[in-house]
């Protein structure tokens, strides 16, 4: 019985700092990418909901069906304005935009491109193809594209909420 007692104790022990270390790391994540922007896209102020990023790493298998699905998210035309609705902005490096077409900042108001390369090498907790949610001025939850959703299909990616 006492095994048991020190058994759930301990595990309540371990939640409980997990998850202060979380929410420690997603106030570092927070101010390190409220500095990156200030900096870099110094005129965008940052509002609350999802920022896409398009980085290096990730599976390639997952990145390249997830590039596909995005590219056509952004090449459609402007009036369907999903790409514009869902995400506050969508946050590229020079190198990946190279992937697309320079016609991505033309198509769509909140594109950043981070001219510098920088985002590349940046860590925000995130990698590949990603989103950051913000609420209240913070970051709240991450998401990766994974192989689960390259299995799924890369669509249900962009659809389901954090």
């Amino acid at each position: 019985m006492k095994k048991i007692i020190f058994v759930i104790g301990f595990s309540s022990l371990y939640l409980f700092i997990s998850c202060q270390n979380l929410e420690i790391d997603n106030i570092k994540r927070t101010r390190f990418f409220k500095t990156y922007m200030k900096e870099y896209f110094p005129d965008f102020r940052i509002k609350d909901g999802e920022y896409l990023f398009v980085l290096p790493g990730g599976c390639f298998n997952c990145n390249k069906a997830v590039f596909q699905t995005l590219y056509t998210l952004l090449a459609v035309s402007p009036d369907s304005n999903y790409i514009d609705q869902r995400y506050q902005a969508i946050l590229i490096s020079k190198n990946n935009l190279e992937i697309f077409s320079n016609q991505v900042l033309k198509l769509h108001k909140n594109v950043l491109c981070d001219i510098t390369n920088k985002l590349d090498r940046m860590s925000f907790g995130i990698y590949g193809i990603s989103v950051l949610k913000i609420e209240n001025g913070q970051i709240v939850a991450s998401k990766n594209f994974t192989v689960k959703d390259y299995e799924t299909g890369s669509e249900n990616f962009f659809k389901e909420p954090l």
